[in-house]
């Protein structure tokens, strides 16, 4: 009997390896797609360093397996980036979404296709908690593609009657994220601290606020949402906790979890293209029966103490 297989694209990537170990675990025959070699080569059936709208063909990844789910996360993942280069971040993203949706309603048309889009498409909501019928009105060129991308999947369900959802993700973090406000709080810690320093500065006032929502909570979610039985062939989900907390505090929590004693400045400066305030209503995602697995606290201890290893090991290799 063959094993249900899942496929990721962006398998590499930091949702895409927490992903994988968790359904792994689960006993899914994992296939993906990235443009880096997988993290633990071990946990996958098959695997194919290319970029998601380069000639590699999807067949040859998929052959002979039955896949019931295809997870996309490819696409940039940087609204800074987009804003200085809306172009790359526009052919990251729907080129590849484009292929693959032809090469499953050709191939795989039985298989769920999701599409890990982002709560930027909102922009600066009017009102809280922001749900799946909110205006979407994004900031940035990069939740403005992420929101083309949503209806090129909504589109493609009715034209070729395949199964899709949209996935808005929130604040994702967790252990191995190298990158957005968690890494650069513990990284301009340290280096000050090195440096006989007491004091950082960071971005915006510290009133924004965020939906945080730890990566092995996103693969939970993600997960139900493949499964999800209703019948109407697309479907929008937030993921996220339905939990509104000030940066300020997240990034205060985050280092009494390090043990760091650095004083924490805020610029007031507003980057392009970032919202003020997130919180999601999640009531769609409960239906599901999906509840957080990991406290925003003990997320925050885990990545303070794998980001501590971390840097341990780049100075062993030093």
């Amino acid at each position: 009997m063959r094993r249900e297989a899942l496929l990721i694209v962006g398998g590499s990537g930091f949702l895409g390896a927490w992903m994988a170990r968790k359904y792994h675990e689960l006993g899914f025959q994992l296939l993906g797609i990235s443009t880096q070699p997988p993290l633990e080569p071990s946990l996958w059936y098959r695997f194919l360093p290319a970029t998601a709208d380069s000639q590699t063909d999807y067949r040859d990844l998929t052959e002979g397996s039955t896949v019931t789910a295809c997870f996309f996360l490819a696409g940039g993942s940087s609204v800074a980036m987009s804003v200085s280069d809306p172009s790359k971040d526009l052919c990251l993203l729907l080129p590849g979404l484009s292929r693959l949706v032809q090469f499953l309603s050709h191939n795989h048309p039985e298989c769920h296709l999701l599409l890990f889009s982002s709560a930027a498409v909102y922009g600066n909501p009017a009102s809280f908690p922001v749900n799946e019928g909110s205006a979407t009105t994004p900031l940035s060129p990069y939740g403005v593609h992420k929101l083309l991308a949503e209806q090129l999947l909504e589109h493609s369900s009715r034209l070729y009657n395949l199964k899709t959802s949209s996935l808005r993700i929130f604040s994702a973090f967790g252990r191995g994220l190298r990158r957005q406000l968690f890494w650069d709080v513990l990284q301009k810690s340290r280096a000050v601290l090195q440096a006989g320093g007491t004091e950082i500065t960071m971005a915006g006032t510290g009133d924004e606020t965020r939906d945080f929502i730890h990566a092995q909570d996103v693969s939970e979610a993600a997960l139900l949402i493949s499964r999800r039985s209703t019948s109407s062939l697309y479907e929008v989900f937030n993921v996220a906790n339905g939990d509104e907390v000030k940066v300020s505090q997240a990034v205060d929590k985050l280092l009494r979890q390090a043990g760091l004693s650095v004083e924490v400045k805020f610029s007031g400066e507003v980057r392009p293209g970032e919202p003020r305030n997130w919180q999601a209503s999640i009531e769609k995602l409960k239906v599901l029966q999906y509840s957080s697995s990991v406290s925003f606290e003990q997320g925050l201890l885990d990545y303070a103490r794998w980001y501590t290893d971390f840097v341990e090991s780049v100075n062993l290799r030093k």
